[in-house]
């Protein structure tokens, strides 16, 4: 009774997919948009309205993980460092935090495109309709 029941038990788990197969996607498996962000930037002020609004207009704006480093202080920059490297985004970080007011679309931890506060709405709809057909 005992080797019947192993033997079930191998021909139920012994030919199941395995686990990373298996796994829905996770958000670091989403196309990722990196978005250098200050209080104090005049260009972030800018820019956000716009990316806000394009993201909500895309039919698939559940399959973007958009990341925001928080560049506004000592602390901020911090809890950043820290979303950077739990998204794998230490190196991209690294070479822009001194930066703000653009968003970087992120293949394999490296900027593709950049998202700038002169790029009209739709410019930036369509740049990210582009990279998640690209990348999805």
């Amino acid at each position: 009774m005992l080797k019947s029941l192993f033997i079930m038990a191998f021909a139920v788990f012994g030919f199941m997919a395995p686990a990373s197969a298996m796994e829905p996607m996770t958000e670091n498996d989403k196309p990722t948009v990196a978005v250098f962000y200050a209080d104090w930037c005049g260009s972030c002020k800018v820019l956000e309205p716009k990316m806000m609004e394009a993201i909500g207009q895309l039919e698939s704006k559940d399959a973007l993980n958009v990341v925001k480093f928080d560049l506004t202080d000592d602390k901020t920059k911090a809890e950043s460092l820290k979303l950077a490297d739990k998204n794998g985004l230490g190196v991209l970080y690294n070479k822009n935090a001194p930066k703000t007011g653009f968003a970087a679309l992120v293949k394999d931890g490296q900027e593709t495109v950049r998202i700038t506060k002169t790029d009209s709405v739709e410019v930036i709809k369509a740049k990210l309709e582009t990279f998640i057909a690209l990348n999805s």
